[in-house]
């Protein structure tokens, strides 16, 4: 499994479009978007712990973050 969205990440702040649409290369850009996924997997797990969304503590949905270990890019 891939530890790419601990490293290359310092700055991301996922604040705007244009933050987003920075061109910062296709590893950087990987390892944006698995952070991304994760912290949002992370929010979903947190709001269910919680019983918001619907969602039942202990109960499914399960939620996990995957990732595909490679991506082709231009």
């Amino acid at each position: 499994m891939s530890e790419l969205h601990r490293s290359g990440t310092s700055g991301v702040e996922f604040r705007d479009v244009e933050e987003l649409n920075r061109g910062i290369g296709p590893t950087k850009l990987y390892a944006r978007t698995k952070l991304a996924q994760v912290l949002l997997c992370r929010g979903f797990y947190r709001r269910k712990q919680l019983g918001q969304l619907g969602l039942k503590p202990g109960e499914a949905p399960w939620i996990n973050a995957m990732h595909p270990d490679a991506v082709s890019t231009d």
